[in-house]
């Protein structure tokens, strides 16, 4: 049979498609098989580098996550961890670049926040407020509690560049109000937001002593802890209940012709000189006497607790007398005190806020109030730092690694305090107690922390 003379032809020109159909498929898949692999890779090596910086390998950590970033320069996420290790390594310019990098539609809260934290840790105030306003414009619509965490937040950085401060207090002020008032009504309690952080600071400690009932070394240290806050408030609310009881009137006989019994028309005259404003002021003035009362009685009863578990039953007896004497019932206040969990939650609020509205009063060279402030924050905060394996835990946190909730609740809880203690060394600066500020400063050192501006 005779061969086709156009057959070996038709094969070859096939062969030699086929050839450049599968040099233009290697062409495509093998830079993208590559790459993909490549990338895979270095999100391998990125994982490892989070394993050892949980470990405490900082600096190799920040080096592999460098070398990966500047591989994988899409890789956002991986970009935003850097930053904030960066800037946890004192390095916040590396890290306000890092973070500037990331495209606008890729930037979220948390590359936000990290570009207002390198800004004032880089000491850039009216930058870092300006940045926090434009991701947090004034016109957005939020639900109440995001609203009140935005007023304390922007108090909080207005009150660092040191600009706006009466709007600063005026919404700090608000946002105190706010938290202690729906606090008060929900656990019906009548404190100030003062005494909330000193009763819920207590209460942390009072956990702690029944919790060490076979430490007796510790259960001494928190019951001292205790006492010792509760007993300065005591004496303070003890002093104005009696200053109340003092300014009482009394049925005393009149003394001169201005004392002298009116007249049935004179005394219809006074009756209606007492106008509407003044009932209500007496009615405000008993009202606030009365809350000063329950208040001393809430504080007693604690204090009774704590001497109880102490078997200090004689101090405990005293203190039930004098609650007696003032008309509560010990049993019934005892029962209805406030949890760990809602005391601890209570806390993180109200030394949050204090610290802000201590840090605004300072600028505002109201020494007295910041100081007052900050002190609360600062005592609210070391018991948060002592109970803090113990804070109560959500499903997401957890399933986090150990190590992870180490950072997350004992960490964070610690670099907190540190801010605060540089916070309140300005006060005791500005007020000439150079020894508590020095005090202050060696207590940041103590916790790990270099004070300064990274501190915020």
């Amino acid at each position: 049979m005779n061969q086709h003379p156009f057959e070996p032809q038709s094969t070859k020109r096939q062969g030699v498609n086929r050839l450049a159909i599968l040099a233009l498929v290697l062409m495509v898949l093998v830079p993208v098989l590559y790459f993909s692999w490549f990338a895979e890779g270095d999100r391998w090596r990125a994982a490892q580098a989070m394993e050892a910086w949980l470990d405490g390998e900082k600096e190799e950590s920040i080096q592999t996550l460098t070398e990966i970033t500047d591989r994988l320069p899409n890789e956002h996420r991986l970009k935003l961890v850097l930053g904030e290790w960066l800037l946890e390594d004192y390095q916040a310019e590396k890290a306000l670049d890092l973070a500037r990098s990331i495209p606008e539609q890729f930037q979220d809260q948390r590359s936000q926040m990290l570009v207002q934290n390198c800004l004032m840790a880089l000491d850039r105030r009216s930058e870092a407020l300006d940045a926090y306003r434009a991701a947090n414009p004034a016109n957005e619509a939020r639900d109440y509690q995001a609203e009140l965490f935005h007023k304390n937040a922007l108090s909080y950085f207005q009150s660092l560049a040191g600009v706006e401060l009466p709007l600063a207090l005026k919404n700090s002020n608000y946002v105190l109000g706010e938290i202690s008032f729906f606090w008060n009504q929900a656990q019906a309690l009548p404190l100030s937001v003062h005494l909330q952080g000193l009763f819920c600071t207590a209460v942390i400690y009072y956990e702690q002593i029944q919790r060490f009932q076979d430490d007796a070394e510790k259960q001494q240290m928190y019951a001292e802890k205790a006492t010792a806050v509760l007993s300065g408030a005591i004496a303070h609310l003890t002093e104005e209940v009696a200053s109340w009881e003092k300014d009482l009137p009394t049925d005393a006989p009149p003394n001169s012709e201005d004392d002298a019994p009116a007249s049935e028309g004179q005394e219809e005259l006074a009756d209606d000189s007492l106008n509407e404003a003044e009932a209500e002021e007496a009615q405000e003035e008993a009202s606030q006497q009365d809350e000063l009362t329950r208040a001393l009685q809430v504080l007693l009863t604690l204090r009774a607790l704590i001497y109880q578990q102490m078997q200090q039953e004689e101090l405990s007896f005293a203190d039930r007398r004098q609650i007696l004497e003032l008309g509560g019932d010990p049993e019934t206040l005892a029962n209805a005190l406030p949890s760990f969990d809602e005391c601890t939650f209570q806390l993180e609020l109200v030394a949050m806020v204090l610290d802000t509205r201590g840090c605004v009063n300072y600028e505002l060279n109201e020494i007295p109030a910041a100081l007052s402030d900050l002190n609360v924050a600062v005592l609210g905060q070391e018991a948060l730092v002592d109970v803090a394996f113990l804070t109560p835990r959500n499903g997401r946190e957890t399933s986090l690694d150990p190590r992870q909730q180490y950072e997350e609740f004992v960490v964070n809880r610690q670099r907190t305090l540190a801010a605060l203690l540089f916070h309140r060394s300005w006060v005791r600066r500005a007020a000439g107690n150079d020894r508590g500020a020095q005090e202050d400063l060696a207590r940041i050192r103590q916790l790990g922390y270099v004070p300064g501006h990274y501190l915020f």
